[in-house]
């Protein structure tokens, strides 16, 4: 019986080590993912600021034009001009991210820094219907660090039967060969008492129920964890989809509708610039709050699984 214990208890321990293995697995896919959604943020960041700077250049020109026909003074002129050396600085700051994105992605993926990685895939606003109940089963079924804690447990409650089972005596069997042609062999069976069973015994059975209980509250302590890390990360997740469908059903629309009309009242004089220039800015922030919450969402998601 103590054989066959330490055998279970040995399993137990490999189970436990896989489990951290599958622990670390899934923290280097949710760094992974978290990477590759900075680069996505990177490249959405480059291409809003890139319609920023076609947008300017053409503003520009409309109010040199306007400018040559003494329909714009020449401060007009000038703001226009710095707000379009502005965006093409920002622009070739935001191609600079995208290359340090590139090669934390490539870090992450252990391939070489410079190697190409490419213009990552539009995201799918998904739809996340599940209750937190059925969550939580997942995480108590799935979660690998949950299970290595479970399965420390099991082992402390090996390890409380083998704390009892030394109170129970060891037999052994030896056979001697007394010389080489096997003719003389002589055979002793032993058997090992515990005669201090009410001392040293006693004690490592209360320290193997003292582990066992230690290691029952830290199951529940992690098991409380987990399911407080999914519900965060559920309402996270919910939070950010709103948002994210908020802005592309709604905000952006009516914000790229302002910038059209500005952009046609401008042209008749019916507008002035600085108030075109402000439309032009909230579109253009309003763009990157889009393409931010996004990115918070799938990270929410990456978060969850």
């Amino acid at each position: 019986t103590k054989i066959t214990t330490q055998s279970k208890y040995a399993n137990l321990d490999a189970q436990q080590h896989y489990q951290q293995y599958l622990s670390k697995v899934q923290l280097i896919i949710r760094e992974l993912k978290s990477a590759y959604t900075e680069l996505y943020l990177s490249h959405k960041r480059y291409a809003t600021l890139e319609k920023s700077t076609v947008l300017l250049s053409q503003i520009f020109d409309v109010t040199t034009q306007k400018y040559a026909i003494n329909r714009a003074p020449q401060t007009e002129v000038l703001r226009a001009q710095v707000e379009l050396s502005r965006a093409e600085n920002e622009l070739r700051a935001a191609k600079d991210d995208i290359a340090i994105a590139e090669a934390v992605l490539n870090a992450s993926l252990n391939r070489k820094i410079d190697d190409p990685v490419g213009e990552p895939d539009e995201p799918e606003i998904l739809l996340n219907d599940m209750e937190l109940e059925a969550l939580y089963d997942l995480a108590k079924e799935h979660a690998p660090h949950l299970k290595a804690s479970g399965l420390m447990y099991d082992k402390a409650e090996v390890m409380r039967s083998m704390a009892r089972q030394t109170y129970l005596p060891d037999f052994n069997l030896e056979i001697y060969q007394m010389d080489n042609a096997m003719q003389d062999r002589k055979y002793m069976v032993g058997i090992t008492f515990p005669l201090w069973f009410l001392g040293k015994q006693n004690n490592m059975v209360r320290e193997a129920e003292a582990e066992r209980q230690m290691a029952l509250a830290m199951y529940q302590a992690t098991e409380n964890e987990v399911f407080l890390a999914v519900k965060k990360a559920k309402l996270q997740v919910e939070r950010n989809r709103r948002g994210a469908e908020l802005y592309r059903s709604s905000i952006l629309p009516q914000a790229e509708a302002v910038l059209k009309s500005a952009l046609v009242e401008y042209g008749v004089d019916k507008l002035e610039f600085p108030m075109l220039i402000d439309d032009l800015n909230l579109l253009i922030q309003l763009e990157l709050e889009y393409a931010q919450a996004q990115a918070e969402y799938f990270v929410a998601i990456a978060e969850l699984e």
